[in-house]
Parts: C-alpha cells; structure tokens; sequence
C-alpha cells in the first residue's frame, strides 16, 4: 500500500555519489522517517552496479507508505523506475509474503501486461527494480466511479486468467489467523466490540466454503493507488499480499474499499463473469465484509508490533478505527442473514 509524495523532494537536485559520501543513502532528509530506514552505501552501490547506472545522472524521490515496503521513484537518464526495499516486518507473523514468493508473483503479474514489469531483483538484498507505469493513480472515490467499476472488473479478470500462478495461496482468512495469533500473542489493542463479532465473521467463513471458486493469480490489496489508468485499461501494482486466490475475495475487497451499493456490485461481477451469478454476487459482498473486518486488525497490529515501520508518519490506528466503522455496520445488518444463505446455494 504505497502513496505517492505530492510535496516536491529537495533531494532530487543531488547527485547520488555527493549523497553517499555525505550521509549515504538519500540521507540529506533528516526526517524521522529517514533516521528510521537508513540505506548504507554499499547497498545503493550493488544496486547502481547491477543497472549500470550512471551515478551523477540518477535521481531518487521517496514514495510514501503505508503497511508494506520502502519505495523510491528512481530517474535515471530520462528514464523512471521504481525502487522497492523490501522489509521483514510482518514476514515473522505471516502477513506479509517471503522476499523470494514476492518477487515471483510480481514478475508473473508484470510478465502478464497488468502489474509493472520486473526489471532487476536482487533478492540476497532484498532490492526489486520495476517499471514505471505512465497512467494516472486512482484515488479512493474512483472505485465507484461508474466509469471505474467494469474497467477495475475487466483489470482484475485478466490478472485471473493471464498471469502464471503464483508462488503461494493466500487468502483472507490466513491472513485473519495471522492477526488472531498476535492478539493471542502480543496481547495488542484491537477497536472496541471487534472481537465479539468472530462468531459472526466465522459463520461467513464456512457460508464461502459453500461455492468456492478455483484459486487464480490474485492481488489481495484493492487499495486505489495500486489501480493505475493507462489509457483506459488498469494496471494493478503491489503484490505484497497476493497469492493463489478465490477471485470473489479481490471483487469484494474492491467492492468495500468503494463503499459500493449492491447495485454497482451487480455490475462488477456481471462485468467480471460476463453474465449474472447471483450467488457469486453473495459472496462477492461475504468476502468484502471479511476483508475490512481482517484489515481492521491488520492495521491495529501494524500499529503495535510492526517495527521499524516503512512510514512513521502513517497512522496506523486511526486507519485501523476507520476499517472498524465500515465493518460492523455490515456485521450487525439484517441483510447478512440473506446473503449468507444465498452464498450457499447451489449455481
């Protein structure tokens, strides 16, 4: 979950050898945010060596984060790409995937023509170079854009069927039971009311048993910025939680994040199945209920046992507070008694 900088970067008029004489990487920023990622030379070096980049002649301008990865915007000659350092976090808990499961479903999804393409991965120092995809970022109220909604759906069906599998399943629920285990664990803070609603969110995790469908190539993040506008067609990006996948999970989780009415979900899977399915329309909305209640703990976690984060600026609470206000309103529904048992009708 990456967000760009909007402020102009003043470290982008030096050139990269004075910097690493200086201070090392990009540390003329003496922000917290800088003290608490540190870049050595040696690293920056390996990287420049490995691209046969011209030193005096790159720039690097920080891209801002949220749960994920240290990124930086990278010019070189005229060019961009995209600089991720890949953390260790949440790796431990199993919430984040392992360095090398990562940099395989990245290169799968940039190989496909929907993620950005791979064009360096040092994985011994945890370093991915990518393409810098030309297009406009979506931000949060694009995704119910109805301009949005079928070319979001259309973006995700070819990650689905165009992609090679990926290295890993990962699905809501394991990412569920990673949060639990450091609830059990660590003991962390979690919104008021969260826990008694488990019952609830594991009934809707045997109503999506029902009628699974075949795991494909997913995302896992519907965040906006990681849906870029290309001329009409939507790159997605960040594959930081994605795995082998139920397709529904990445429409429900656009269809939350969206704040969609059932109507506009109606439209983004007949759009997705390319005819109407009402009970993959069920669990379309089961599985977005289930992805902000895993997300609101997620955050909260993140808030308390993520260290060193990749953004210190970010409020990790008040992000996970904001999940939990969307979620229990669907959780304590009268509507959800319908859908769960649509869910488990026979198509």
């Amino acid at each position: 979950m990456m967000r760009p900088r909007t402020e102009p970067a003043a470290h982008l008029q030096t050139p990269i050898a004075e910097r690493i004489r200086e201070k090392g990487f990009l540390m003329e920023d003496e922000s917290p945010r800088a003290a608490t990622q540190k870049r050595d030379s040696r690293t920056l070096y390996k990287l420049a060596q490995s691209m046969n980049w011209d030193a005096e002649c790159t720039r690097f301008e920080r891209l801002a984060g949220g749960l994920a990865h240290e990124s930086y915007l990278a010019y070189v000659d005229g060019e961009r790409y995209v600089v991720k350092f890949l953390c260790d976090g949440f790796v431990k808990h199993g919430l984040m995937l392992p360095h090398d499961q990562l940099i395989h479903n990245t290169r799968a999804a940039g190989e496909a023509g929907i993620g950005a393409r791979v064009v360096h991965a040092i994985p011994e120092e945890s370093i991915m170079v990518l393409e810098f995809i030309e297009g406009r970022t979506l931000e949060m109220a694009d995704l119910a854009n109805p301009y949005y909604i079928p070319r979001i759906a259309s973006g995700l069906r070819q990650l689905h069927t165009l992609a090679s599998p990926f290295a890993n399943e990962k699905t809501v629920f394991d990412l569920l039971d990673g949060c639990l285990d450091i609830l059990r664990n660590e003991g962390i803070r979690v919104p008021h009311g969260c826990v008694d609603h488990l019952s609830t969110v594991d009934r809707i995790r045997r109503a999506l048993e029902a009628q699974a469908l075949r795991f494909v190539p997913c995302n896992n993040d519907a965040y906006a910025p990681n849906f870029i506008d290309q001329n009409g067609t939507i790159r997605i990006i960040d594959y930081d939680y994605s795995g082998m996948n139920d397709p529904c999970f990445e429409l429900g989780d656009v269809a939350v994040e969206g704040r969609y009415t059932p109507d506009q979900v109606e439209v983004l899977c007949a759009t997705y199945f390319q005819v109407r399915r009402p009970v993959q329309v069920a669990r379309t909305r089961l599985f977005g209920i289930a992805a902000q209640f895993t997300w609101t703990l997620l955050f909260a976690a993140a808030d308390q046992v993520y260290e060193p984060k990749p953004d210190p600026d970010y409020d990790y609470w008040a992000e996970s507070l904001v999940r939990w206000n969307v979620t229990l309103p669907l959780l304590t529904s009268p509507e959800l008694g319908i859908l769960l048992d649509h869910a488990q009708r026979d198509e």
